[in-house]
């Protein structure tokens, strides 16, 4: 009751069961049952009910909680609506970012939400509610697979590439020219373009004619959702996660889907068309992304070889698969999860990377 009612305190509330009767009766802080220890088991145990000074009772769960018809909301520091006896968060009110913080920064320690959310208007109208995490690992999806296949730093990397070959032929041409002038031969023009073809450098399969006929905002929507999956239902079937930094995950995994990885006859990350075109060397990946790495918010690796050690990883996870069926369900469960994160959260993500 506002206004009667002091500060409220958490009271445990169990339901103890007799082990030779079989009788259940509830125990809390006013009651209990006079059995002794090794006389009884708990079945259940109940962390939603709140009590003041005057023992009066509040329930408050996710489907309980009077607060709002008593009076008892109070809306926090970030705009959230929460209950003012147990605190529990009721309704959001603004929406926030949630960031990491980088490894060895120093961080004051406050109370984290074991799942970050932000809340963020549809076009149908009303309120949806995302989770931070999987929020931001989309945004970091979408710009490695932007940044790999389709970048301006991406296309000056083929016209850097394609500029060596090109002195190389000129080298080439250089020596043959030489060698049949000491031997005395006639030079034949017809051989330049020989030589020019048999090193490839009038190949169409290259990456300025692929990139022209991809479309990036469906190969970008296509591959970022994947990406996420792979990440969370690999770490997911682990105690410790096996991944902390998304960004180099996402880089490896890319490269992983250059022949796909089978395991026990299953294709569980699949073989993507013109992907092995599309990116970069992986002798110049390091190199490539030492320039990037400042975009991302995520932690960088600072060791060398990170794209060889990350896809080691990957494949020493993949291979504890027992089997046919066991690889079934993780292909089953990554793909899934990938329709659902595109689903929720690409159009979002699409529309922010349009107005930047």
């Amino acid at each position: 009751m506002p206004g009667v009612c002091g500060p409220a305190r958490l009271v445990p509330v169990q339901i103890r069961e007799h082990l030779s009767t079989g009788e259940q009766r509830h125990a809390w802080l006013l009651s209990r049952p006079t059995w002794k220890k090794g006389e009884y088991k708990v079945t259940h145990r109940f962390n939603c009910f709140y009590s003041c000074q005057h023992f009066h009772l509040h329930h408050c769960s996710a489907s309980v909680c009077d607060s709002a018809e008593r009076g008892h909301v109070v809306e926090t520091a970030i705009g959230d609506k929460a209950c003012g006896i147990s605190g529990r968060i009721l309704e959001l009110g603004t929406t926030y970012d949630w960031k990491e913080r980088k490894k060895g920064a120093y961080t004051a320690r406050t109370v984290r939400r074991p799942d970050p959310s932000l809340a963020s208007a549809p076009a149908a109208g009303g309120l949806a509610q995302h989770n931070a995490n999987d929020w931001k690992m989309m945004r970091t999806g979408a710009s490695v697979v932007h940044d790999c296949l389709f970048s301006k730093l991406r296309r000056e990397l083929f016209a850097n590439a394609r500029r060596a070959k090109k002195r190389a032929l000129e080298s080439k041409v250089v020596q043959y020219a030489k060698r049949c002038k000491r031997q005395h031969k006639f030079i034949h023009v017809h051989q330049f373009n020989r030589i020019a073809i048999e090193s490839g450098f009038f190949s169409n399969a290259n990456y300025e004619t692929i990139c022209r006929a991809q479309n990036p905002k469906s190969t970008t929507r296509a591959l970022a959702p994947l990406l996420v999956s792979l990440f969370i239902t690999l770490n997911a079937g682990n105690g410790t996660p096996l991944f902390k930094s998304f960004p180099v995950f996402a880089v490896s995994a890319l490269y992983a889907t250059m022949r796909g990885v089978n395991v026990h006859g299953v294709q569980v990350i699949p073989a993507i068309k013109n992907v092995d075109k599309l990116l970069p060397h992986p002798n110049t990946v390091e190199g490539f992304f030492r320039y990037l790495w400042a975009f991302y918010s995520d932690a960088h690796p600072s060791q060398r070889n990170f794209l060889t050690k990350t896809q080691n990883t990957i494949k020493a996870a993949l291979r504890k698969l027992k089997d046919a069926k066991s690889a079934w369900a993780f292909r089953r469960r990554s793909e899934a999860l990938a329709v659902e994160l595109r689903h929720k959260y690409y159009n979002l993500v699409e529309k922010e990377f349009e107005n930047s």
